[in-house]
């Protein structure tokens, strides 16, 4: 019976995110391409604003741009989209009885598989500034994903949840992921925060595993602490993020 309750999840999750994958580029000229020029373009203007305009010399600048972009966009679109994920799929839920998680899960599934995509361009960089990939990939690379999916859906069970009782919820998020963007170190190295303000790295949920991949795609060591505490983060906003959900979504039908 569980072996049966577990492979209809595993099938409903499946059409999910191929039904996610088909329309998000449905009509479009360029298709996945879409989902590298953002995070490209971004890098480019913060590379001629801070290494240009504002002179800031930082050792191979392009390559930390995209090793902090790439990542932050499966944060900021699973993120942001999870808002509207119950209330855009309105009548499937008021019609059909299932696991509602699998909306949120199949969603964050779906940024997930378009940053795997986009890791190959960050190859390039690294093998453009003479880096290249080694054996810690083997591990890290499972343990970072898992560490950023948890912290991901922890935060989409809550917002996602809320959004279905209070609807400005939606806009306060996107406010909330652009200062969140800004405060992480994405467009600026953990050495430019300087020592007195490393707590700012610990109280933020995804700063220790996007330095995690920084620090992998630029072959330097990762510091294991701050990943730990992100993953710390992340079973923490999973736990509590699942128990609200589990205890509010029985009203989601008559709501969305």
């Amino acid at each position: 019976m569980i072996a049966r309750s577990l492979e209809y999840r595993r099938d409903l999750i499946a059409a999910l995110l191929i039904k996610e994958l088909r329309a998000r580029y449905k009509r479009t000229v360029l298709g996945y391409a879409w989902s590298l020029l953002n995070p490209l373009a971004m890098a480019a203007i913060y590379f001629v604003l801070v290494n240009r305009i504002f002179a800031v010399q930082i050792k191979n600048y392009p390559l930390v741009l995209v090793a902090g972009l790439f990542p932050w966009q499966w944060v900021a679109n699973s993120v942001t989209s999870s808002t509207m994920v119950f209330i855009a799929n309105a009548g499937l839920i008021r019609r059909t009885s299932f696991p509602r998680a699998a909306l949120l899960v199949s969603a964050t599934l779906n940024d997930l598989v378009h940053y795997l995509a986009s890791v190959p361009v960050i190859i390039g960089f690294m093998l453009w500034f003479g880096i290249y990939p080694d054996a810690r990939w083997i591990i890290f690379v499972p343990l970072l994903i898992v560490v950023q999916w948890a912290v991901i859906m922890g935060i989409a069970f809550i917002i996602s949840s809320c959004n279905v009782f209070f609807r400005d919820l939606e806009r306060i998020t996107t406010i909330g992921v652009t200062l969140w963007f800004y405060m992480t170190p994405i467009i600026y190295t953990r050495d430019m925060l300087s020592g007195r303000h490393d707590y700012l790295l610990i109280v933020n949920p995804v700063a220790g595993v996007l330095l995690g991949w920084r620090s992998l795609f630029m072959g330097e060591s990762i510091d294991l602490m701050l990943v730990l505490c992100s993953a710390v983060w992340g079973a923490v906003l999973l736990s509590v993020g699942y128990a609200f959900y589990r205890r509010v979504q029985w009203r989601f039908a008559e709501l969305v």
